[in-house]
């Protein structure tokens, strides 16, 4: 297994991606799609602050989620060195936790 691979394991098993405090289910909509593109553009900062800013409207919870997915970006240096990496892991979200990685 590869460390994108573990990443993507990390990822599904952590419960504070894909459920609110009170268990409902995040969806990732076009919001994810948009972070997406920023992350691969822009990089670290300006995804956490764009983020920070939609977490006060009513995307709030899913703001929160991928605040966590890009946290956890900046443990792999392969994402650092190659932001579209992460795009496209932020791009798969939606169908990441129901796949066999």
């Amino acid at each position: 297994m590869d460390r994108i691979e573990q990443l993507l394991e990390e990822l599904k098993k952590d419960r504070c991606i894909w459920e609110t405090g009170d268990r409902k289910r995040i969806w990732f909509t076009g919001l994810a799609q948009d972070v997406a593109d920023i992350f691969e553009k822009y990089g670290f900062g300006v995804t956490k602050v764009y983020l920070t800013k939609r977490e006060e409207r009513r995307e709030a919870d899913q703001a929160k989620s991928l605040q966590r997915v890009i946290e956890k970006f900046r443990g792999y240096p392969e994402i650092e060195a190659n932001r579209s990496i992460g795009r496209c892991i932020i791009k798969a979200l939606s169908s990441l936790r129901e796949t066999e990685v």
